[in-house]
């Protein structure tokens, strides 16, 4: 996400928040650095939904771990994996 937004256009990334303070503020500093914007993965539905409606770019990032209420099981490399039932 951090060379899209430095090679192509910005881009919005949807992230989840580091337990510790100064990793979670580095983490923003370096994903914001040219000129990404982050939307935290609680309650992001509305604003991803926007972003694509403006014809903006989202990224999800791979680490983000779905909630057992909106996740799905599917086959990955031969193992039942819960994932996102997004497009990737």
């Amino acid at each position: 996400a951090l060379a899209f937004g430095l090679q192509y256009e910005p881009m919005h990334m949807l992230i989840r928040h580091q337990n510790s303070p100064s990793v979670n503020q580095l983490f923003e500093n370096l994903r914001t650095q040219y000129g990404n914007q982050t939307i935290h993965k609680d309650g992001a539905a509305r604003k991803v939904l926007s972003v694509i409606r403006k014809g903006g770019i989202v990224g999800i990032l791979s680490d983000i771990a779905v909630p057992m209420h909106e996740g799905i099981v599917t086959p990955f490399m031969g193992r039942l994996a819960w994932t996102t039932p997004y497009p990737g």
